[in-house]
């Protein structure tokens, strides 16, 4: 027992050793790295980057920090000669004027810069565009004042070409003369606060006034003072319109002269002389090798600049001095660089110098470190983990948490703990003020811990066989199948279609497995979770896509609309059966419509036939009967037997003229004669007509006109035979002893005529009946009625543009007719 206990507290003190290491070794690899990455900036070439090996020379490829300081020394001489000029132009406040001058013009132009953008931004919600006439239109605006027919293709025009404004870049405006236009819109006219504008422009002037003003003459004097205390550093500049000499060469009057003593091949040489631009070998060679291009660097903005041709080079040399004004000769120590201690080209060679001595030694450490790291890990993951009684190893908390989450979470803080440095690091890189920092690098160490723990909780799972039962597939999936199994059949089971459950269950298999397979490996099975998802996601859309395709398909079906294709090559292989059912059902029910329209125009010709061929013997009986009539006939039976043939002949014309207008009315076969008539006289003429008819059932009209006449525009006759319909079919059915009610009025661009009356039949049956053909309100068909005057009155009034509408509630019968008014 003593034995087991000795092992087990020596197996926890090696692994604390370890992890101790895992630090020390980490903090090594970290820290020697930046050296190799400070290295790497001041000697990046196209020909020794991979193999850390040393430029030739401290200037390295034109980027590295003694390269910058040349440029920057270089700047502060131009500014000396072209800004700053001499004592006196300073101290008489003259340069300052000048320079006050160009900030106030700075201002002015980002004043118009920043009106221009708001009035922009406000234009952008008091506009509508007008599809039909393809132009802008302002609804609360002067519309003359507008670019007339302004239309998008105008305005991506105008976004694809910038407008400069005091060096700022402003999208999408048109300018016509001195007005500025958005859209078409005048920005001269928007409604903006230009004076709140105006006063925070003015606001930040004058800071900025009152700090350069406060700095410009000390910003004078350290310019001389630092250019002063170069050895390795020589310029001579010369204005040519007043001959001044700005430098600081000993024993030279002359650009000429600074030219011969100073132009050399081996160190830093430039100049401009008479609009001339040459440099010496080293700058030659520095900026081309071959065809590559490899030089760059920062301009006055920032901005990464790199070196193309002549112009590249020239700027790289003197950014942007006048050529044609100004004689200049640069020159700097690259191989002999003085020891002067004062010098900060001595400084930065003397590190350069350093760092390529310690270069093999920190490569060695580097790898060293590196190698031990790895060591460390194995070793770690190798001794991972107490085994219990029973042979499994002993787990953490930490180790019962899924392997992905663990993973993600680990990786994220690491990420914290390493790169957030390292992105400090590169920015003051970029600043070419990049000293690898050992505070930083201990900063970091924690990311090694971190690494530790998930490496030993990895290791632990492995020995214990239990890391792919820790992963998330296998706890949320594979562990529950059984369930997953079940209710996916359960789904299934509700499609018929062989196809679709065949393919949805296979996707869903293919996506399973390969999310298991993947998830075992922690990076890689990430980043292919999430790309196994993404097509998940396209796949569930596509297929989303075509039942959408099916849906919008069958709603046009259901509102009668039959007249559509279902794209069925867009849509995934599962649904394709199903688009072409949907296809073939629609060919179907449009040839059913089809057969029903046939079936329909055959009913109506035969109608329209029997009619036709009824009228003539029908004629031949009325005339026979009313010749009957005239006779003298005594006997009062033959007189009776007379005029019963008489009536019925009457009704038996009544019903065919009936069928036949009914047969032209159904089918569409009735000409229209459109006029605008009064409505009111037109309902109060067949009322007139009516009223004693319908006393004589015992029934009461109650006629409600309003006091405007509506005119409508309809067919007169057709019209007239639509409310003598109504009235007919109340004379028939209404009640006795009971009011009859006719309104007419005007609502929503239709005039209203409705009717009611009280049935003197029980009417349970369906209302909506009662228009179609040889439908009567007394289903014993005991009244005189055809069962054609509802139907005529609906077809009449519908082929007008109208509305005709049936009503009950208990025995109140109503009947509603709408008709378009006069516009």
């Amino acid at each position: 027992m003593a034995t087991k206990s000795i092992k087990t507290h020596s197996k926890r003190l090696l692994k604390l050793i370890l992890i101790l290491l895992s630090v020390l070794f980490f903090i090594g690899t970290y820290y020697y790295g930046q050296h190799l990455f400070d290295f790497y900036l001041d000697n990046w070439n196209d020909y020794g980057i991979w193999n850390l090996q040393a430029s030739k020379t401290v200037f390295s490829n034109g980027t590295s920090e003694y390269a910058e300081k040349i440029r920057t020394e270089t700047d502060n001489a131009i500014t000396l000669a072209t800004e700053y000029k001499n004592d006196e132009y300073v101290k008489s406040g003259e340069g300052w004027a000048k320079r006050e001058a160009e900030i106030i013009d700075y201002y002015e132009d980002l004043y118009t810069y920043d009106v221009l953008s708001e009035a922009r931004d406000w234009v952008e919600g008091e506009y509508y565009y007008d599809e039909d006439r393809e132009v802008y239109q302002y609804p609360n605006f002067d519309n003359q004042k507008l670019i007339i027919k302004f239309s998008s293709e105008n305005q991506i025009k105008a976004d694809e070409k910038p407008i400069s404004i005091g060096g700022h870049e402003i999208y999408g405006l048109t300018k016509r003369g001195e007005n500025y236009y958005y859209k078409g819109f005048p920005l001269a006219y928007a409604n903006i606060d230009r004076d709140a504008i105006k006063e925070e422009n003015d606001v930040a002037m004058r800071q900025q006034i009152a700090t350069e003003k406060s700095d410009y003459k000390a910003k004078y004097k350290r310019i001389k003072k630092e250019l002063a205390s170069l050895d390795n550093y020589k310029y001579f500049i010369v204005n040519k319109n007043t001959n001044q000499v700005y430098t600081n060469m000993d024993g030279v009057d002359t650009v000429g002269q600074a030219k011969t003593k100073y132009n050399s091949d081996t160190e830093y040489f430039a100049s401009v002389i008479d609009g001339d631009f040459e440099t010496g070998a080293l700058l030659a060679d520095t900026f081309m090798h071959g065809n590559d291009i490899t030089t760059w660097y920062y301009d006055d903005k920032g901005n990464i600049q790199y070196v193309y041709d002549e112009v590249g080079k020239f700027s790289y040399c003197f950014e942007s001095l006048d050529p044609q004004q100004y004689d200049i000769v640069v020159y700097a120590n690259v191989t002999k660089v003085s020891a002067n201690p004062g010098d900060d080209f001595t400084k930065i060679f003397n590190d350069w110098q350093t760092k390529n001595e310690n270069l093999d030694q920190n490569i060695t450490i580097f790898v060293i470190s590196f190698v031990s790291l790895i060591l460390c890990f194995v070793l770690l993951a190798a001794t991972a983990g107490e085994r219990q009684e029973d042979g499994k190893i002993k787990y953490t908390i930490l180790d019962k948490v899924p392997n992905s989450i663990h993973f993600i979470f680990s990786f994220a803080f690491a990420i914290v703990f390493v790169f957030v440095p390292i992105f400090f690091y590169y920015r003051q890189a970029m600043n070419r003020s990049f000293t690898p920092n050992l505070s930083m690098t201990l900063i970091s160490a924690p990311a090694v811990l971190i690494f530790d723990e998930w490496l030993m909780s990895t290791a632990r799972q492995v020995k214990n066989r239990h890391f792919w039962k820790n992963t998330l597939i296998y706890i949320l999936i594979i562990s529950n199948w059984g369930k997953f199994k079940t209710w996916i059949n359960s789904g299934l089971e509700t499609i018929s279609h062989k196809d679709i459950k065949k393919n949805i269950f296979t996707a869903f298999v293919v996506y399973v497995v390969l999310m298991a397979c993947f998830s075992v490996i922690p990076v890689i099975g990430t980043i292919a979770d999430i790309l196994l998802s993404v097509v998940a996601f396209l796949y569930v859309r596509k297929l989303s896509t075509g039942l959408d395709s099916i849906s919008s398909a069958l709603t046009k079906a259901e509102k009668g609309d039959y007249d559509f294709s279902v794209d069925v090559e867009a849509m995934p292989f599962a649904l394709k059966a199903m688009g072409e059912s949907v296809n073939d059902l629609t060919s179907g029910i449009n040839i059913a419509v089809d057969k029903a329209t046939k079936s329909e125009r055959m009913k109506t010709e035969l109608i329209t036939n029997v009619s036709h061929d009824l009228k003539t013997p029908l004629t031949s009986i009325i005339t026979y009967t009313n010749l009957l009539k005239e006779c003298d006939i005594e006997d009062a039976t033959a007189n009776e037997y007379i005029n019963v043939l008489d009536e019925k002949s009457q009704r038996l014309k009544q019903l065919v003229e009936d069928l036949v207008e009914a047969a032209k009315a159904s089918s569409g076969n009735v000409t229209l004669n459109i006029v605008t008539i009064n409505l009111n006289e037109l309902t109060q003429q067949v009322f007139g007509e009516y009223e004693d008819t319908l006393s004589q059932e015992n029934l009461e009209l109650k006629l409600n006109l309003p006091d405007e006449p509506i005119y409508v525009n309809v067919d007169g006759q057709k019209t007239y035979r639509i409310i003598e319909n109504l009235f007919s079919n109340v004379k028939k059915y209404a009640m006795p002893n009971t009011r009859v009610f006719l309104d007419v009025k005007e609502s929503d661009g239709f005039a209203l005529l409705s009717m009611k009356n009280v049935s003197k039949d029980e009417m349970n049956f369906d209302v909506e009946r009662l228009t179609d053909r040889f439908v009567r309100g007394d289903e014993a068909r005991n009244s005189d009625g055809s069962g054609l005057g509802l139907s005529i009155a609906k077809s009449l009034t519908e082929l007008q543009g109208g509305r005709f509408d049936i009503s009950v509630d208990g025995d109140l019968f109503k009947v509603t007719i709408a008709l378009p008014v006069k516009e």
